[in-house]
């Protein structure tokens, strides 16, 4: 019996601490509000929710504006299995909560593991599972699901490749390959691209340290070092059901934007490197955080929050001084180095020329890298706790408890004197230093450590030190209260009451009462939730304009400014007009609104009014505070919106509009009458839908990846779909005669159009069944396939040769 308990105490203490580091959820039953997550997230993984119930296998989002490969994209993760059983299972609010509490949980436990698979004792691996999983990337993105699903495989992969390289048993090389496949299918990417620049460069050291001890043994030591590379390779393969898709999308897409200045957005300036591992709360938490410490450097609390604890920087620091000359404390010196070098992104010199290698040309926010080098951190920091004697822990508290104050004045003070140019020396000082109020909410976790650094430091706590089981039980506990209280404080994301958006928001209540027409606003995904298409924004922005001049809004309108995977196509300004100023529009505008079938028009803008005779109107006002916090974040909604009203404008009764359009067509074509001819976005032609006989169909059946139109043509004519256009797409048109498959030619610069050859009834079938993603599925399915064998095998040869040894 206590066997068990010992193997298993260190698991329940990480779930308790979890558990409660996300006590709203996990204890009062909210969810989450506020942040990407209500304006982002949640609302795609509602879609994914019913996708799953309904039997689907999304891999078209037809309510994302004109529709989206949203499989291709790579953001939702709908190949990876839990997201299969959960969004599956439970209500998407209640599933997200799930997978966020448990791949944190998997997070440390995997940590735990790598740390015990590398000569850790049990508290100490513990200690490194806390760090890792209550790290400030985790912190940052609690409203982003793809963070944890995906960073939470990073220690095991660490794991694979070391034992590899040093043991040699075939069960590693499986593993770290199956690991690879699964951050992959999570989706994102860029922190599956951290492992594997991660796994090369330990692979590497430890080959060379392996050949250096051995020579003998170089060829042995190369061949593992092949073998991780088919083992990466082999994880993509793993994953060709969904890499295949997205490298379908990435040939078509737009790219402009995605320069130097893009890529190099969101590093980490050395002083915020140093303030954040020391006191975060001083460069965020409140309202002026942001415009004063983070948007001149080209740079955002969020993505630059690498806080790992102070106790932990401590225990780490002092391992990598007093065991220096260490082979592993070198090698996890040297991936931490380099990590927070790679985060540091454009203030490192030379850093341009990492652009130019595969991989780092392609990613954005290098203060990311913030995971790996957290990572390092854990484990350093669990060395630590295992080998750091008590008179020593006693001294270096007494020198970080003064230290660490005047480093945290001395890095603000760098920033005060770099964040603008104008102004004096005294000027520039006092614009920080005055919102010193402001951050005393956030300096709390760094009195909290300061005050127990005191106390070890002068002896108070020498009964405690004194025992290493006490010592053990109050750094845990530390550090759990001190990454815990941190993250409750700086996590962009709050916990509301369980209750349906309709009754919160009085906008989307009002939405809801239109559900068979598109909508245009400032409101993200939110009406996704409702199961309403919303045509937004979605190509990246002009970073320069972006960061000259920010407003917080900047992050919910450009949606996808820092995505992996760049849109397919732009609607040149149209979606930002929509949003933005609906005052401005014209009758070319009009026509746009008609042919998308977009009759509303919801956002924070003014309500002036057009002519009488212009078909657009301001319909209502409304008073929405939920919506307006999660549009502007709850620092500054009082600030940018402080009566909370929104408008919604409509179109007139009058005016007909459809999401399908039948344009008659002679033969040939008269000038400005064939819509397939039109390479640019609508308006392309003004008083197109009037001066010709166009006639709306309204009979639309649309099942995602199935889309059925019904109409009667009185001649040859065009049907023109206002869907994105994508490879993939077929058609089928059946007629009182015959059913026949037909091309879909592009309308209107990214719209689909086929041609209804003659008169009469009709029924136009589109299906969405691209041969990339059978293709990827098929390698996918024979390469699980062999996986599966292969782990079986080097399991039980594993599992064999350790009874042998026992």
């Amino acid at each position: 019996m206590k066997k068990p308990l010992v193997r298993t105490w260190p698991l329940a203490v990480l779930i308790l601490a979890v558990v409660l580091w996300y006590w709203p959820a996990t204890l009062m039953g909210r969810v989450p509000g506020e942040g990407m997550v209500s304006l982002g997230d949640l609302p795609l993984f509602s879609f994914l929710g019913r996708a799953f119930e309904s039997g689907r296998v999304p891999l078209w989002n037809e309510l994302a504006g004109f529709g989206s490969p949203v499989l291709a994209e790579g953001q939702l993760g709908v190949l990876y299995p839990p997201h299969r059983l959960l969004f599956g299972c439970f209500e998407a609010s209640t599933a997200f909560v799930i997978s966020l509490v448990l791949h944190t949980v998997l997070a440390g436990a995997l940590t735990y593991c790598c740390a015990r698979g590398i000569g850790q004792s049990r508290s100490a691996s513990l200690m490194a599972g806390l760090v890792f999983c209550g790290q400030g990337f985790f912190m940052a993105r609690t409203d982003f699901v793809w963070a944890s699903t995906t960073a939470c495989w990073l220690p095991l992969a660490v794991l694979a490749t070391w034992k590899w390289m040093q043991e040699g048993r075939w069960v590693w090389p499986v593993t770290l390959t199956g690991v690879l496949g699964l951050q992959l299918l999570a989706g994102h990417f860029q922190v599956a691209f951290f492992t594997v620049v991660i796994v090369l460069v330990i692979s590497t050291i430890l080959g060379m340290r392996n050949v250096s001890e051995a020579p003998r043994q170089s060829w042995s030591s190369a061949g593992r070092g092949g073998l991780v590379l088919l083992a990466i390779t082999s994880g993509i393969v793993l994953a060709a059901a969904q890499l295949a898709p997205t490298a379908e999308l990435l040939m078509r897409a737009d790219l402009r934007g995605r320069g130097t200045a893009y890529l190099q957005s969101h590093s980490l300036p050395p002083a915020h490197l140093l303030v954040n591992h020391l006191a975060p709360g001083t460069l965020a938490g409140y309202a002026a955080a942001e415009p004063l410490t983070w948007v001149p450097f080209r740079s955002s609390s969020r993505e630059s929050l690498c806080y790992v604890g102070l106790l932990p920087c401590l225990l780490a620091i002092w391992v990598l001084v007093a065991c220096r000359h260490d082979r592993d404390v070198k090698l996890l010196g040297g991936v931490l180095v380099l990590t927070l070098l790679f985060s540091m992104g454009r203030f490192v010199p030379g850093s341009t020329w990492l652009l130019s290698l595969p991989g780092f040309d392609w990613f954005s926010a290098p203060a990311r890298w913030s995971v790996a080098s957290g990572l390092c951190w854990a484990l350093l920091a669990g060395r630590g706790l295992d080998q750091m004697p008590h008179a020593v822990i006693q001294r270096w508290s007494g020198r970080l408890a003064l230290t660490a104050p005047v480093l945290v004045v001395v890095g603000l003070v760098v920033i005060s004197l770099t964040a603008v140019e104008d102004g004096g020396n005294t000027e520039k000082l006092a614009r920080v230093f005055s919102q010193f109020r402001s951050m005393l909410p956030g300096l709390a976790p760094l009195a909290l450590n300061l005050a127990v650094l005191g106390l070890l430091a002068c002896g108070a706590l020498y009964g405690v030190l004194s025992r290493r089981q006490r010592w053990i039980a109050l750094a845990l506990v530390w550090v759990a209260v001190d990454l815990g209280w941190t993250g409750g404080l700086l996590r962009p994301m709050s916990w509301e009451p369980r209750v349906s958006p309709v009754e919160q928001s009085p906008v989307l209540e009002s939405l809801a009462n239109h559900k068979q027409q598109r909508t245009a606003g400032s409101f993200g995904n939110s009406p996704m939730r409702l199961g309403i298409a919303n045509f937004t924004n979605d190509g990246t922005a002009d970073i320069n304009r972006f960061w000259e001049n920010w407003v917080p809004p900047h992050e919910h309108l450009w949606r996808k400014t820092l995505a992996t995977i760049p849109s397919t196509t732009r609607w040149n300004d149209m979606a930002v007009r929509l949003q933005s100023s609906p005052g401005h529009m014209d009758p070319d505008d009009i026509e746009f609104l008609r042919l998308a079938n977009i009759r509303l028009l919801y956002g924070v803008f003014d309500s002036e009014q057009f002519d009488r005779d212009f078909p657009l109107r301001t319909s209502e006002t409304i008073r929405d505070e939920w919506l307006t916090r999660q549009y502007f974040g709850r620092f500054l909604a009082s600030t940018f919106l402080p009566d909370s009203t929104w408008s919604l404008w409509t179109l007139d009764d009058t005016v007909v509009s459809a999401r399908a359009w039948l344009f008659p067509v002679g033969t040939p074509p008269e000038a400005g009458t064939d819509p397939r001819l039109y390479l640019r976005p609508p308006p392309a032609r003004r008083h197109m839908l009037d001066s010709q006989p166009a006639v709306p169909l309204t009979d639309i059946t649309d099942r995602g990846e199935t889309v059925v139109v019904r109409g009667n043509a009185s001649s040859r004519s065009v049907l023109v779909l206002s869907d994105l256009q994508y490879p993939g797409w077929e058609a089928v048109l059946t007629t009182s005669d015959k059913s026949s498959r037909v091309p879909i030619a592009p309308a209107f610069g990214g719209w689909k159009s086929v041609e209804i050859p003659g008169s009469g009834q009709f029924e136009l079938t589109f299906s969405f069944r691209p041969p990339i993603y059978r293709v990827g599925a098929t390698v996918s399915l024979v390469a699980l396939f062999v996986w599966l064998i292969l782990m079986a095998t080097t399991t039980w040869h594993h599992v064999r040769l350790m009874r042998r040894r026992a």
